[in-house]
């Protein structure tokens, strides 16, 4: 019979902070729902459009460890914003969400600093 222990959680097993940015409610809304039936994220911010992302990491010092975006926002859509972010200092990944499909988006993001698109 195999010897089993359980292994101490560590500070590293914390949950990921997650800020989630879309203008669309109902979409972070449902987004939220399913990342938090993880125990390993947890939303800490909501956020309708780049200012409000970018107004978010000021005040918080940059308290999160990922943001999940919408690359097209009223205002201050994602790829700004993510280019805003990076100009700042602020290093935490970012994953762009999109429904577009034309790539000239997504190679600006990727090369914009984002770490992946959805």
């Amino acid at each position: 019979m195999r010897n089993i222990r359980r292994v101490k959680k560590e500070a590293s097993d914390e949950k990921k902070r997650i800020l989630l940015a879309d203008d669309h409610a109902l979409f972070r809304s449902g987004l939220k729902m399913i990342l938090s039936r993880s125990e390993e994220f947890e939303v800490v911010a909501e956020a309708a459009d780049g200012g409000e992302v970018l107004d978010f990491l000021s005040r918080s010092g940059g308290d999160v460890d990922l943001i999940i975006m919408d690359i097209r926002m009223p205002g201050r859509d994602g790829l700004e914003t993510l280019s805003e972010l990076r100009g700042r200092g602020f290093d935490m990944p970012v994953l762009l969400l999109t429904m577009y499909s034309d790539e000239a988006f997504l190679r600006t993001g990727m090369e914009t600093g984002a770490n992946g698109y959805i």
